[in-house]
């Protein structure tokens, strides 16, 4: 069969960006390996529709490679930064499909993450999970502890946590320990990580109970908040969490909750937010995170297309996603 000249984003398997199908017992080290988790019966107390955030994402995505294939050379340039990138002959990522999950068996879909992402950092490639709900980083997070045990002894591990909320509450009455209001709490459970490598970046409202709040006054919790990045700019945010972060660490866990960003600009998400950060200064904050290596696991959740006909909030997830992946999918080359 002939193949096309272009990549029209209607056409062919809609796999992230168009990356190779691969199983994940294929993977090759060095390789970014994108994984769907859709699922949302972590979600507690708002508006379902997380389980197709994956396939929405993916969907989007595929306008962002037909652009790159379309362009002279594949080849384009940031109007902006002036910036040229090339579309490499053979991008550094693949799509894996989905992780098994389980609809009414959260323990069981939690064992399922933390199994593929331990093997995917074993393997010594960078897992990049599309969610579905926020409460699939504590289990994501335990594999990336259980992989880099492999690699390492001793190790310890950071978190980086994009969001307007913290997700560090102990419990909801009634509601349990495990959910998407509480990924975070289970996570610095973990005794391979320390309060001071946690950071959060992007909270806005008021999403401190009382316990967590005397957390933050006895632990100095890092927090920084959407008016802080205001104040002194995105860069300088992200650094400050990346650094804490890393802090005497081996591997930071990156995750992303699409609803740090204002409701105005992704509007497809279950907890509508109108303090939140622009759809610019997210993607300045994905091109800076881009840059660093010792991020050896990422998540980006709770695009909910249910509330979104426009699609847009997938657009910004897809597009976020694709920049911070930059490094594995061009080169950067010469404008002229």
């Amino acid at each position: 069969m002939k193949k096309a000249e272009l990549i029209a984003p209607h056409t062919g398997i809609p796999s992230f960006y168009k990356a190779p199908v691969v199983d994940i017992d294929k993977v090759q080290k060095g390789d970014a390996v994108i994984a769907g988790v859709p699922m949302d019966h972590g979600i507690v107390l708002t508006r379902t529709g997380t389980r197709y955030g994956p396939r929405a994402i993916r969907e989007a995505s595929l306008f962002y490679r037909a652009v790159q294939e379309g362009a002279s050379e594949k080849t384009s340039v940031n109007v902006q930064t002036k910036k040229a990138q090339r579309l490499k002959e053979r991008i550094k990522l693949v799509d894996v499909g989905d992780i098994p999950i389980y609809p009414q068996d959260i323990e069981k879909t939690s064992e399922s993450i933390t199994e593929d992402v331990a093997f995917l950092v074993e393997n010594e490639t960078l897992p990049v999970l599309l969610g579905g709900d926020h409460y699939i980083t504590y289990p994501a997070f335990e594999g990336l502890c259980k992989g880099v045990s492999v690699l390492k002894n001793n190790a310890k591990v950071g978190h980086i946590h994009i969001d307007s909320h913290t997700d560090f509450r102990d419990s909801y009455a009634g509601l349990g320990k495990f959910n998407h209001g509480t990924s975070v709490r289970r996570l610095s459970e973990n005794p391979m990580i320390e309060y001071k490598n946690i950071a959060w970046v992007g909270l806005n409202g008021n999403v401190l109970d009382s316990d967590i709040y005397n957390i933050y006054k006895k632990e100095g919790l890092r927090m920084i908040t959407s008016d802080d990045i205001v104040d002194k700019g995105i860069e300088s945010a992200i650094v400050e969490a990346v650094e804490a972060a890393a802090d005497g660490t081996d591997a930071v866990y990156l995750s992303i909750d699409i609803d740090v960003v204002d409701t105005a600009y992704a509007p497809g998400t279950g907890i509508p937010v109108f303090e939140g950060i622009t759809s610019k200064d997210f993607l300045i904050a994905t091109e800076i995170l881009s840059k660093y290596k010792i991020i050896k696991a990422i998540d980006l959740c709770e695009v909910s297309p249910p509330f979104d006909p426009s699609e847009r909030t997938a657009y910004l997830a897809a597009n976020g996603l694709v920049t911070l992946l930059s490094p594995y999918i061009f080169d950067v080359v010469d404008a002229e």
